[in-house]
């Protein structure tokens, strides 16, 4: 009975949409009954259309029409070639798809010449693009649409695999269109798509694109997005030039979406954001490069002006703009919980305006309250103004920063480190490293007020809690005693470091050195991986900061873990790392009762006294398990490793095989 329902619906379905076909082009004459055209025009929903030819080229002298759903593999069976289409025709594509409610597979072809775009994709329809190559079509029409490459229309599906798309040009897109579509791209590359209008290689306007695993590069603009919503994975978007006073060489955001992930943004130009450049958008960026972008105005590689930001585990390196916020411009934001950075390193970049006074080489922002968190701001410059790492100007907007390396930045006039001046606004500096930063005037931290337009200033609050701020070249941190009724500063005694008068000399007694230069009296504090995301600065064995600090502040919140993401101890140090040297690996105390060994992939202690204190380090001093046992044995399963097991007050050494 099961049999004869099966067969039934199978007559029915043949019966209803025919047979599925293999059809084959066997002429590259348009007028051949054989030819492509005319296969096309007698195919049915569900064929396939192969080819077997003696000339692997096809030209065209009209566009090609698809109202149906169709496979088209362009592997050519006679020589193993890949068939090209070329339109001759005079202001005609090569592809238009029709109809609505269609899935059309195209593989191995190369589209070419195409005089008025290449590829419509008409509202409702599906396109899927596998081991194509578009390259050399354009469209230059001033009075509709123009487009290089492929328009997807209205809730029409484009998807992309292994593509290249190369020489496209349109004045309003190069080589992809999108209009309220869904864009899914992978494992493809889009390169000199160049134009004499704003046109970019990947335009959505309305809709989605997913883009993953791609390369663009060498265009006018790589992407750019109104009212749309991206995920990007796996991509690299470089050597892309939006000159002038255009916005977003790499990527361009007018309202979105816009998650970003193990990807590279570099080399790009642009008048602002030429790395990125987002307005009234939510943007994260994750475990990213941005670097090596220009821009001609602000914000090199970054410029932010949104509702939601997040940057975690990203490099934002060697960017340039000409005002303001080399590495970050943030422009616009009223959220302080939701505009974030952290566990970054922000290095090399600079504000190179030598002219007037322009801020902010490493971070520059305008009245946006932000997070700074776990990360390192390096070698940053502004050439003639302020804050040579980050520069803040607040008008109601508070800024927190906690956990960072502040180290190496250099402004012109004040604030090497960090400058900060606030109306009505709050900052909050705890467990920071400030060292070695260079200015006229706050070397490590300077914090002064606004005037007001009517010429008062304005008031704000600084509190600065367990900060290491040392080693920089003028004062340490500087107050503008002009308007010092204008301020509040709120300093506990756990900061180390000069509050005002001259520079506050220190030895080795704080930090650890590299000894092979010849700076701060033969010793320079030595940015080094010491563990977790991002470069820090140990203290050495010695060091008054350890222990030094405060654990609790009433209305503030000190860190449990330093910027390395290891635990604190109680009392913690001062400054961004916590001190994990308190064993050496090279004299493990055995001043223990108790018996400590390794079984079946297992630290063991016995002989453990009532109520032991059980803790385990890695041998880069990273807490792993911190409990209190009752019993006189105990067994904790542990990976394959070597452990420093505490116990108490006393150490051992254990191997785990």
């Amino acid at each position: 009975m099961k049999k004869i329902k099966l067969l039934s619906v199978f007559l029915l379905l043949s019966i209803l949409n025919g047979y599925a076909e293999k059809l084959y082009v066997t002429s590259a004459q348009a007028t051949n009954d054989n030819s492509l055209q005319n296969v096309l025009l007698h195919a049915n929903s569900g064929d396939t259309i192969l080819f077997n030819i003696q000339s692997s080229i096809i030209e065209l002298y009209s566009e090609l029409i698809i109202n149906k759903s169709i496979t088209i593999d362009g592997i050519n069976t006679y020589n193993g070639d890949t068939i090209t289409i070329m339109q001759n025709g005079e202001y005609a594509r090569i592809l238009e798809i029709d109809g609505s409610d269609n899935i059309i597979n195209i593989e191995n072809l190369k589209l070419t010449k195409g005089t008025k775009g290449c590829i419509y994709l008409g509202e409702n329809n599906i396109l899927n693009l596998i081991h194509c190559y578009i390259y050399s079509n354009f469209s230059y029409d001033a009075y509709s649409l123009s487009f290089g490459g492929i328009y997807a229309d209205k809730n029409s599906k484009l998807t992309l695999s292994n593509c290249l798309m190369e020489d496209n040009r349109g004045l309003d897109a190069c080589s992809i269109y999108g209009y309220y579509s869904s864009i899914n791209i992978k494992n493809s590359s889009f390169s000199k798509d160049y134009t004499l209008s704003v046109a970019r290689s990947i335009t959505l306007e309305g809709g989605s694109l997913t883009i993953k695993d791609c390369n663009i590069y060498n265009n006018t603009l790589g992407i750019q997005l109104f009212n749309a919503d991206m995920t990007m994975q796996r991509c690299s978007i470089t050597h892309n030039s939006h000159t002038g006073n255009a916005f977003g060489g790499g990527v361009c955001v007018f309202s979105g979406t816009i998650n970003i992930e193990d990807s590279e943004i570099s080399n790009n130009l642009a008048g602002d954001g030429s790395g990125i450049w987002v307005i009234d958008s939510d943007l994260t960026i994750q475990n990213s490069i941005i670097s090596d972008n220009q821009s001609t105005t602000t914000g090199g590689g970054i410029l932010f002006s949104g509702n939601k930001l997040l940057i975690d585990k990203c490099l934002i390196e060697n960017n340039t703009c000409y005002n303001g916020g080399g590495g970050i411009c943030l422009w616009d934001g009223d959220d302080i919980d939701n505009i974030m950075i952290k566990n970054s390193t922000i290095n090399n970049n600079e504000v190179t305006n030598s002219y007037n006074e322009h801020s902010g080489g490493g971070i520059y922002s305008v009245s946006v309250p932000f997070k700074l968190l776990n990360s390192t701001i390096s070698n940053n410059k502004v050439r003639y103004g302020d804050g040579g790492g980050i520069a803040y100007y607040s008008f109601m907007g508070d800024i927190s920063l906690v956990n960072n390396t502040i180290y190496n930045n250099t402004a012109q006039r004040k604030g090497g480190g960090i400058y900060m001046t606030l109306i009505n606004s709050k900052a909050e500096v705890i467990n920071n490293t400030i060292v070695n930063n260079m200015a006229q005037a706050g070397s490590g931290i300077y914090f002064g007020p606004l005037l007001l337009a009517n010429g008062t200033e304005g008031n704000g609050t600084l509190s600065i809690f367990n900060n290491l701020i040392v080693q920089n070249n003028n004062t340490d941190f500087e107050r503008e005693e002009d308007y010092g009724n204008a301020m509040t500063l709120i300093r506990g005694q756990s900061n180390i470091g000069s509050f005002k008068g001259s520079m506050n000399n220190v030895d080795t007694e704080f930090l650890k050195y590299d000894s092979s230069t010849d700076l701060f009296q033969n010793n320079y504090p030595l940015l080094a991986d010491n563990g977790g995301f991002t470069k820090t600065i140990a203290l050495s064995n010695t060091s008054i900061a350890i222990g030094k600090g405060v654990p609790y502040i009433d209305g503030f919140e000190i860190p449990l873990l330093d910027q390395r993401g290891y635990y604190r101890n109680n009392p913690p140090c001062i400054g961004a790392y916590e001190y994990d040297g308190t064993f050496n690996n090279n004299k493990i105390i055995n001043e223990i009762s108790s018996n400590v060994y390794s079984v079946n992939s297992s630290i063991v202690i016995t002989n453990l006294l009532t109520y032991s204190q059980i803790t385990i380090f890695d041998l880069n001093g990273r807490l792993l398990l911190k409990k209190i046992t009752k019993d006189n044995q105990i067994n904790i399963p542990m990976m394959k490793g070597v452990y420093i097991v505490k116990i108490n007050n006393g150490y051992r050494k254990v191997v785990v095989n």
